[in-house]
């Protein structure tokens, strides 16, 4: 501990070639000691790892899907039921739990019918009775008006940049004077 921190150097070309290594250690007078070897290790680690992406380089891997390829279709399309329910009605006779085909549920979502226009407004207006400030409300006409900010329905007056006027640029002095008066006499100040 009390001796002084080696310092070992390495001369190197472009290509990797060794010129020449040297350390003050007694093995390093012969430029064959372990801290140059160290040294050399460390520097091809540098090397590599400057060569390799870095994994935050690369999109996310360990996470990705299995070796299958996914099947996309249509969500009405898709059982839904868990391994242990398709299990229980394969051991009971029921439907087969790999059929490719849709569930009963699925099946029962296809024959139910499209909203109609008259439905489509009862279920708003339901929404809207429930005192909640559903999303969808804030889209439908009828609806939105409670969605309005209240700094947008207050009574404010102008703001003072509304005031601009281009013809006043082109006024004389008195004019200009005169107009100033005139804007002033028209303004109010609230409370």
């Amino acid at each position: 501990m009390n001796e002084p921190p080696l310092r070992p150097w390495v001369a190197c070309r472009k290509t990797g070639d060794v010129v020449a290594g040297h350390c003050a250690c007694k093995a390093g007078l012969g430029e064959v000691c372990s801290h140059v070897a160290a040294t050399l290790f460390f520097l091809l680690s540098v090397v590599n790892q400057k060569k390799d992406k870095s994994c935050t380089s690369e999109p996310c891997e360990w996470n990705g899907p299995s070796g299958r390829k996914a099947q996309y279709r249509e969500a009405w399309t898709i059982d839904f039921t868990s391994s242990a329910t398709k299990k229980k009605r394969l051991d009971h006779g029921g439907e087969s739990a790999k059929s490719p085909g849709p569930s009963a549920l699925s099946r029962k979502l296809q024959s139910i019918p499209a909203p109609t226009e008259d439905d489509r407004k009862e279920l708003l207006a339901a929404l809207s009775q429930t005192g909640t400030k559903c999303a969808i409300l804030s889209l439908s006409a009828g609806h939105a008006e409670q969605f309005v900010p209240a700094s947008a329905s207050a009574n404010l007056p102008e703001v003072l940049t509304m005031l601009y006027n281009q013809e006043a640029a082109k006024m004389d002095h008195p004019s200009l004077m005169q107009h100033c008066e005139d804007v002033f006499r028209s303004l109010s100040v609230s409370s």
